[in-house]
Parts: C-alpha cells; sequence; structure tokens
C-alpha cells in the first residue's frame, strides 16, 4: 500500500481546493457571478465548440465533382473486372458522364457484359426505403463498344 506523508497529503489536498476554486465560476451563469464578493474568482473559462453545443457544418455537394469521382471509380471498375476476368479491352476512358470501353475479342463482349453487370445492377435506395437506384446505364448499340453513364437517379442518390 502507498504511504504518503502528511506534508503531501495536505499539498495534494490544497491543489484540488485551488483547483475546484479555479473552475467554480464555470458553474455559474454571468449574472450569478456579478452578484458574489469580490474576492471570489470571476473570470470563466472560454469553452469550445464542443461544450457549447456542437459546431454545425454545412456541407457541399458540388455534382459536377460527383460525377468527376463516380467516372474515375467506375473506370477503375471496369479496369479490374475485366484484367480479373482476361478479357482484352482497349479506348478505355471517361467523359462528361459516360466511361466507354472497346472490347477487343468480339466472341468476349457478352463474357464482358457478364462481369461488368455489378455496375449496373441497382443500389439500396436507403435504410428505411425500400426502393432502388440504378446509378448507371449500359449502353451497347454499337457492337464491341460498351459505354456506361451516370444516370440522373445515381446523381440524386449520391448527393441527398
Amino acid at each position: 500500500m502507498l504511504y504518503f506523508s502528511r506534508f503531501k497529503m495536505i499539498l495534494i489536498w490544497l491543489a484540488v481546493a485551488a483547483t475546484v476554486i479555479l473552475a467554480a465560476p464555470n458553474l455559474f451563469s454571468a449574472s450569478t457571478l456579478a452578484q458574489l464578493p469580490n474576492w471570489v474568482p470571476k473570470r470563466q473559462m472560454t469553452l469550445g465548440l464542443d461544450l457549447q453545443g456542437g459546431s454545425h457544418i454545412l456541407l457541399r455537394m458540388d455534382p459536377n465533382d460527383l460525377t468527376k469521382d463516380r467516372l474515375e471509380t467506375t473506370r477503375d471498375q471496369i479496369r479490374t473486372l475485366l484484367r480479373d476476368a482476361k478479357i482484352g479491352y482497349t479506348g478505355l476512358a471517361g467523359s462528361g458522364r459516360t466511361v466507354q470501353v472497346r472490347i477487343t475479342d468480339p466472341r468476349q463482349v457478352d463474357a464482358a457484359k457478364t462481369a461488368l453487370k455489378t455496375l449496373t445492377d441497382p443500389v439500396a435506395a436507403g435504410l428505411f426505403s425500400s426502393g432502388s437506384v440504378q446509378e448507371m446505364s449500359l449502353d451497347d448499340s454499337e457492337p464491341g463498344l460498351l459505354k456506361f453513364t451516370v444516370t440522373d437517379a445515381g446523381i440524386k442518390y449520391r448527393t441527398s
């Protein structure tokens, strides 16, 4: 068991008492402090944002930045998915709201669509809603060229 001399115990309790006296003004309002005698410390500690009731941050999402980030992510996903499926491709590029990729072997177009199907799968719209949102749409009207476009619903889903 620890043993402190009487002198050390007195110093510890004096330090505790001084701290309580110096911190006490924070427990009272300014009008109450004005009524106290002059020998009582009246200076309150400035509280940080977290102790003043929190900070309120306003976040603003720019749809253009979101679209750009989504296209970069989609391009990276296409690259990874096609590489994992061992499907040859060329011309992987994105502009505006569209990412396009050309499949080099026409016989592998269906395999590429299957590998990239996860990009066009609907995502759940929210925790408490039962709907879903399709973020990307696929345009395969030109043979061998797959175009993935960010949908308006996808942008709205990401910004809300």
